[in-house]
């Protein structure tokens, strides 16, 4: 009996005041309750709703206060206190969101800092270098203008390795001849066009019964021994020139590959030059050659025939 009594009106002091807006049916229901006796007022009604509510949801009350209770000072936790605590936990699976949440946290965290290092280590470097750079950079040009002046110019004749191709301008065979024939005709001072170069492809596939069968390394060495002694001692390099091919096989080998390209219709239509048919009856006279230049007036066309005048037409009537 002593339980089911309820303190109706509480102390002033132990209450706060809530307003609340509800509607007309609402208010109008409250009142007609009122009305029939049911409560003694709004306020009643209102007071007795909200305890229900409370005690309904009681347990979740308690566990909220017991999850969010605050100790101020210290506490001292037995060994009973965390066995309870660890029979209390419960194991998530991979897919829990607020473990997914925690794990982004992490990441971001972690970013943020190393993007903070990075960012400080490359402001003080640039700071550093804005600094003392510009002073190195003025010792580091005096230091190398200093060097050049100390120097002395050193001629392309004197380097070791041209000295060295110009001493062996008499030594060498067939493959050594051929190269220095090819620098002696190449044209000086004009791009390499595509076309050219799938020309020169094909030549060397069509007479490489004439070619010298050696490595593309060994031929590569040849060739660029054979540029230099063209370039610096083009007079000797002529000169030279029998001494290459002593042997009578390889000088008729390096003529007939001479002449079958001065007549293959592929090098004269990329029309040789003045220069090069000159070359080429330089070659034939240092190498004893007959009739050289007839291979310059095959490789540069025909001559036509002149024509007739008005004399010698009445002349032979």
């Amino acid at each position: 009996m002593v339980e089911n009594v309820r303190e109706l009106r509480p102390r002033v002091g132990d209450l706060e005041k809530v307003t609340i807006n509800l509607g007309y049916v609402d208010l109008g229901q409250i009142d007609l309750m009122v009305h029939e006796g049911f409560y003694s007022n709004r306020t009643d009604f209102i007071r007795t709703a909200i305890r229900n509510q409370l005690e309904r949801h009681a347990d979740v009350v308690k566990q909220s206060v017991a999850r969010n209770t605050l100790d101020l000072g210290l506490r001292h936790y037995t060994r009973a206190d965390l066995e309870a605590v660890r029979a209390a936990r419960q194991s998530t699976d991979g897919e829990n969101s607020v473990m997914k949440l925690e794990k982004t946290a992490s990441a971001a965290i972690s970013a943020s800092l190393e993007y903070y290092r990075a960012i400080r280590d490359a402001a003080s470097e640039t700071a550093f270098f804005q600094t003392y750079g510009n002073v190195f950079s003025l010792y580091i040009a005096d230091k190398r203008a200093a060097l050049e002046a100390a120097a002395p110019m050193v001629e392309a004749r004197e380097l070791p390795f041209v000295a060295e191709a110009l001493a062996s301008i008499g030594e060498g065979g067939y493959p050594e001849a051929l190269a220095r024939v090819a620098c002696l005709l190449a044209r000086k001072g004009e791009a390499r066009l595509l076309a050219t170069l799938q020309m020169k492809q094909e030549l060397m596939s069509d007479y490489a019964d004439l070619l010298p069968a050696i490595p593309k390394d060994q031929w590569r060495r040849i060739r660029g021994e054979q540029e230099i002694i063209v370039r610096y001692e083009p007079k000797q390099a002529l000169a030279t020139l029998p001494k290459l091919v002593k042997d009578p096989a390889d000088r008729a080998k390096l003529v007939t590959l001479v002449r079958r390209l001065l007549e293959d219709e592929r090098v004269q239509r990329a029309k040789p030059t003045t220069q090069q048919m000159s070359i080429v009856e330089h070659i034939g006279d240092a190498l004893h050659v007959p009739n050289t230049s007839r291979i310059g007036v095959a490789a540069g066309g025909r001559k036509r025939a002149q024509p007739r005048t008005r004399r010698g037409s009445k002349a032979k009537r």
